[in-house]
């Protein structure tokens, strides 16, 4: 493992997957289980409010990218 608390930047990569996102969304806003590491002192990209449009830009992006790609095949 690595010595010492996990670096901020870090922290927001591996809050950047789906389940993560959805965590955080539930503990910030409906009061759930907060993530390790997380707290008051945590910076702005750390909160609810941003894992919130993390979770949207993984709901939205990827069937954007599909109906794009669908609409330039040539079926």
């Amino acid at each position: 493992g690595v010595p010492g608390p996990t670096p901020d930047w870090a922290l927001f990569v591996l809050g950047a997957e789906p389940v993560s996102a959805y965590e955080r969304v539930v503990g910030a806003f409906w009061g759930g289980v907060s993530a390790p590491g997380l707290g008051a002192g945590s910076p702005w990209y750390l909160g609810g409010w941003v894992a919130l449009v993390i979770l949207l830009a993984w709901a939205t992006l990827p069937l954007a990218l599909g109906y794009r790609r669908f609409g330039r095949a040539d079926l």
